[in-house]
């Protein structure tokens, strides 16, 4: 055993490790947890006001984070049609799907990393 692991055995402390991700464009914070959950909100609901509602955001909010992560990427990762048939349906474009997709691995790959490491599992 390491010493780490007895000092926290002997002091009963309850150490973890905890990270937060964000993916960056040209040096700048792109899309972090807030912007991953309202991108995942939209893939489930179709709906940017419904995702924005579970989220416990205004639509305006919301509006503004898509905006703003299509400002840094120069392309479109919401695809919106307003009334009519659709009813104001929002979908992920590929580019979205694809950061969705990328931002869940990286994710995973943390939360496989972070119960290898734990402290209070050595």
């Amino acid at each position: 055993m390491c010493l780490v692991t007895l000092f926290c055995m002997a002091n009963k402390l309850n150490i973890e490790v905890k990270w937060k991700f964000w993916l960056e464009i040209n040096g700048k914070p792109a899309i972090g947890p807030g912007k991953f959950m309202l991108l995942d909100a939209i893939n489930r609901t179709g709906s940017i006001s419904a995702a924005a509602r579970e989220l416990g955001l205004s639509f305006k909010k919301a509006w503004l984070m898509i905006h703003e992560l299509e400002n840094a990427l120069g392309k479109s990762i919401v695809e919106s049609h307003r009334g009519g048939s659709e009813k104001g349906q929002s979908k992920l474009t590929d580019l979205g799907l694809d950061l969705l997709s990328y931002y869940k691995r990286m994710l995973e790959i943390a939360s496989e990393f972070e119960k290898k490491i734990n402290l209070n599992n050595i």
